[in-house]
């Protein structure tokens, strides 16, 4: 006869609060985002090679910071830094484009609250932005990228 005590885990022992991990830095992502692109997405070779240059650069600019850590501010020490490089305007929009891109598979493929260019606000909701539903590809401008071409080269 077996004389061991065998008990269940009581509710008090199953319900210990765990902490959130910490979220991933943005060079954690990055090989995740650019198999999404390569698989989901089909992008070339060539493509993924600048998208991954892209995110390296805004990585140079503004530090390896965990991807909800991502804000406005960020975004326009990178841009000031595109500004300085005298980057012609559809070199500086491809790079401002891979970022978004980035920051958009962060929040709505992988469902991490990350700032979200196009609304100038942390991410509330995957199918949300600043609580107004968006179609996928809308042509929305974000305001800090406007910001950047006032005289309409966005």
């Amino acid at each position: 006869m077996d004389d061991h005590n065998h008990t269940l885990p009581s509710k008090d022992d199953t319900d210990q609060h765990v902490s959130d991990p910490k979220p991933p830095l943005v060079s954690e992502m990055l090989p995740a985002f650019l198999d999404y692109l390569r698989v989901e997405e089909h992008r070339t070779p060539t493509t993924l090679i600048r998208y991954e240059s892209h995110i390296q650069k805004f990585i140079t600019a503004v530090g390896d910071c965990p991807i909800t850590s991502i804000s406005s501010e960020n975004l326009s020490i990178y841009k000031r830094r595109l500004l300085n490089e005298s980057l012609a305007p559809a070199t500086m929009a491809a790079m401002l484009s891979g970022l978004r891109s980035f920051l958009c598979y962060c929040k709505e493929v992988r469902g991490f609250q990350v700032y979200d260019p196009r609304e100038g606000t942390p991410a509330q909701d995957p199918q949300t932005r600043g609580g107004v539903s968006h179609q996928r590809g809308s042509p929305a401008i974000p305001q800090w990228y406007s910001n950047a071409y006032p005289s309409g080269l966005a």
